[in-house]
């Protein structure tokens, strides 16, 4: 039986990483899929950055190319050599989680911890909607769709509709990670801290941008998300900043970036591979400035001030559409922590 880890973010590294220290799992047990651009250094492991990157931009009625990705990424996993298999995934409401999720040889789904994520209640709990229901209803049992697997490719995050023998285990790393969730087994985990940072690339009381890949995955307008860029250049009021882009942003947008806040202050660019949850462990006193990224949750959570301008967002109706799904108020979070 494999244990595979989904991985796209340094937290998804590190809570795996946890998840494999606390149940001992063996090296030949292990195996990771990697998306959105993000590097691990192991060798058994797949890439499915293209099959996510599709999905994200591929509309529902797109029954042909989706009927395809489900048989790539399925032939993926056989030629991976993946029999059985136990899957640990951010969530269920992405398309590439749902084919992983429903291959007919994942014996169990498990959720992990993904920075806000966990704290969202929508994600866990999502609205009713009778017109879903009726149309999986009519189609899951004539069985047009392959064992109802395309109909999984939604916008859909309820496990229930992922029947397995085992129940799923949400695994978090802390007591507060999925408080909305009441079916299942939750277990919160220690941090596996692999190594001490010996020579920190950032040092204390520094200010630091965290971007996000908003726009890439087309869940903000462009015109907005640099709008927005310029207005929190222009309230930072710093010598210098360091800034970290997301591994999945794209190299014009990181220029044009780079280009608005040169403008107003210092930019030191913090490589990719450099994870911020360990920064946020061994410095002291940052303060750290960016939008909904979860690195602000955990930059607060560590013990740094934290502040968001997600507010510059909030009229934009692609962001409205992403937020339907993901109700957690990071900018809500952030102000109660910084005026304790």
């Amino acid at each position: 039986m494999k244990h595979v880890f989904l991985v796209h973010t340094h937290i998804t590294y590190i809570v795996a990483q946890s998840i494999i220290e606390n149940l001992s799992l063996k090296k030949e047990e292990i195996f990771f899929i990697s998306t959105r651009n993000y590097k691990i250094d192991v060798t058994s492991q797949i890439d499915l950055n293209t099959e996510f990157e599709l999905l994200n931009n591929t509309s529902y009625s797109n029954f042909f190319l989706k009927w395809y990705l489900i048989k790539r990424i399925d032939e993926k996993l056989n030629n991976a050599n993946i029999d059985l298999y136990h899957i640990y995934l951010p969530h269920i409401a992405h398309p590439l989680f749902q084919i992983l999720g429903s291959n007919k040889k994942c014996y169990k789904i498990n959720i992990m911890e993904e920075g806000s994520n966990c704290l969202s209640y929508r994600l866990y709990n999502p609205e009713i909607n009778i017109k879903k229901k009726l149309i999986s209803l009519i189609f899951n049992k004539t069985g047009l769709w392959g064992q109802n697997r395309y109909f999984r490719v939604s916008s859909n995050s309820e496990l229930k509709y992922f029947t397995k023998k085992t129940l799923p285990v949400f695994y978090g790393i802390s007591s507060k990670s999925f408080q909305y969730v009441t079916d299942y087994e939750k277990q919160v985990i220690e941090i596996y801290q692999d190594q001490v940072i010996s020579s920190r690339p950032i040092p204390d009381h520094a200010s630091i941008v965290l971007l996000e890949s908003i726009i890439e995955q087309d869940n903000l307008n462009s015109s907005v998300f640099f709008d927005s860029i310029e207005l929190m250049a222009n309230k930072l009021n710093v010598e210098e900043v360091y800034l970290k882009f997301h591994p999945y942003q794209n190299t014009e947008n990181r220029k044009q970036i780079i280009k608005i806040l040169e403008k107003y202050t210092i930019v030191n660019l913090i490589e990719d591979d450099v994870i911020m949850e360990k920064i946020f462990l061994y410095t002291k006193n940052l303060k750290v400035y960016g939008f909904t990224t979860s690195l602000l949750f955990y930059a607060k959570s560590f013990g740094h001030e934290a502040f968001s301008f997600a507010y510059l967002w909030k009229d934009d109706l692609k962001y409205k559409n992403y937020t339907r799904f993901n109700d957690f108020n990071i900018e809500e979070f952030v102000q109660s922590r910084n005026n304790n």
